[in-house]
């Protein structure tokens, strides 16, 4: 399914899959709140958010902007920025 998906093949155990479509199969989760990423975010925030803005610049100018707000919206989700125990959902296609 994923061959079909992606036009890649898999490497033994492995599979490349690239972000557009592992966006729609995966969904990122947290068991608990790690402490000290909470302490530290008002400090790390900003320098984290404009990192993050200026690496999807390109992609931006590239006329994908819905993509890069999406990919933003991921990256600097509170689950995946402060998560001490991080859970990947994952959904199998259907056929």
């Amino acid at each position: 399914m994923l061959r079909l998906l992606t036009g890649r093949r898999h490497f033994g155990h492995v599979f490349l899959v690239p972000y557009n479509v592992l966006r729609f199969m995966v969904r990122v989760a947290t068991a608990k709140y790690s402490t000290s990423a909470l302490l530290l975010a008002p400090v790390l925030w900003l320098p984290v958010w404009a990192t993050t803005q200026s690496l999807l610049g390109k992609l931006r100018r590239a006329g994908h902007g819905d993509l890069a707000t999406e990919i933003a919206r991921h990256v600097l989700s509170p689950d995946l920025l402060f998560g001490e125990k991080p859970l990947l959902l994952a959904r199998k296609p259907t056929r």
